[in-house]
């Protein structure tokens, strides 16, 4: 059924080597990193709830959930956040503070819910630059957010120096000039089981946000669990598919960026060493633009097309189908502008470019999966894989370290 693999686009995804331009100065330094270009990267969610129906939503508490997002994983949580949220009766709205217009709204705001990862030497993500600097402004009135609740997840690299610095200045700084913090700062650790931390952290704060704003957190337990669906898929035809995004863009940034040709790649550790260091250089030939230091490039893989015909036989569908995904009604229209797959286009090319098929499965992917299996064994068992309890944390190591 083709509905099963637009479960699998919605969750996880990648494609081409770039070159782009940092939107802010940078530190004197290049990064080389392996990124994953998300589907979903709108802006702002639906305040639709499932388990908040129409005549209850006027009257249910709003939260505002913000992220900072760099690969895609802060704002991944952000969408958890907001899923829990509407099991609990409250009506979220997730946004992007990219596109917020913090200094005619965010004063106003009740009840917030900050999920932001730190970037580089403990500098705040592309999308968080400014929000950050017009909070830290030290001319900030002491008293300019009383009223505002607020809790704060941070996401980080125990291997850095600037652990979680993006999340604990913001949770301190949110205190210094008037907000209450109504539930402690989490943070997750990449290099140990960030899902885990981000999923330990959120269940907790639930009963104290529920009591917080006289919620009864027995709601949770008679609303749907399974994930709201924001895009629906639409089949169409082959002379609609868009043509592809242009390789050498005017405008060279995060946003548009410059493809090139690796000239050069080569190991630098010797055959007895358990490490790997790799020289690269690449082209810029015929650019309109010279390599800066501080510019990063970036590396976006593809499937390789035998895993990807072995996953369309499994799931028995036919890599030629032309489709596109259309956000569902009560999605912001921000959602459908700032989404990066595109479309219409092929399954085989979605599977391709856009689609992580060779990655662990998180466990979030294999419970938004469960709603789809047709055997109910099968279907148990990744709601098992996908619970936060203490068997199902055990049944996924037990899948990821022996299954997989």
């Amino acid at each position: 059924d083709i509905s099963v693999v637009v479960a699998v686009i919605a969750v996880i995804l990648a494609a081409v080597v770039f070159v782009f331009r940092p939107s802010r100065r940078s530190p004197p330094r290049a990064s080389v990193t392996v990124a994953v270009r998300r589907a979903e990267t709108g802006s702002k969610a639906s305040g639709t709830t499932k388990g908040v129906n129409e005549k209850e939503e006027s009257s249910a508490p709003r939260i505002s959930i913000f992220f900072g997002s760099q690969t895609g994983t802060a704002e991944g949580f952000s969408r958890r956040v907001a899923e829990s949220a509407k099991r609990h009766g409250f009506v979220p709205t997730v946004i992007d503070l990219e596109d917020y217009d913090y200094n005619e709204n965010f004063a106003q705001e009740p009840l917030v819910v900050f999920v932001v990862a730190t970037y580089g030497d403990g500098e705040p993500t592309d999308n968080a630059v400014g929000f950050y600097n017009w909070i830290m402004d030290k001319e900030r009135p002491t008293d300019c957010l009383l009223g505002v609740a607020f809790t704060v997840f941070g996401l980080g690299n125990r291997q850095y120096e600037h652990f979680c610095a993006m999340g604990r200045a913001m949770d301190r700084r949110l205190a210094e000039l008037g907000g209450t913090r109504i539930f402690n700062a989490g943070e997750g650790d990449e290099e140990g089981n960030l899902e885990n931390d981000f999923i330990q952290w959120n269940d907790e704060m639930w009963p104290v946000l529920c009591r917080h704003q006289h919620v009864d957190v027995r709601i949770a337990e008679n609303t749907d669990n399974s994930p709201s669906r924001r895009f629906k898929l639409v089949c169409a035809q082959p002379n609609e598919i868009l043509p592809a995004a242009p390789r050498f863009p005017v405008i060279v940034d995060s946003k548009h960026p410059y493809c090139v040709k690796i000239v050069t790649n080569r190991e630098l550790h010797t055959k007895e060493s358990e490490r790997s260091c790799r020289h690269i250089e690449f082209s810029l030939e015929g650019a309109r633009f010279s390599y800066q230091t501080g510019d990063h490039l970036g590396v976006l893989p593809e499937n390789d097309p035998i895993l990807v015909e072995k996953l369309a036989s499994r799931l028995g569908v036919d890599l030629d189908t032309v489709f596109s995904l259309v956000a569902t009604e009560g999605e912001h229209p921000d959602v459908v502008r700032k989404q990066h797959f595109p479309g219409p286009t092929t399954l085989r090319f979605a599977l391709t470019h856009y689609v992580d098929i060779a990655g662990m499965p998180s466990k979030s992917t294999l419970g938004a999966l469960a709603p789809y299996a047709s055997d109910p064994v099968e279907k148990e068992h990744l709601i098992l894989l996908g619970s936060a309890s203490e068997e199902g944390m055990a049944a996924y190591r037990t899948f990821i370290h022996e299954d997989c």
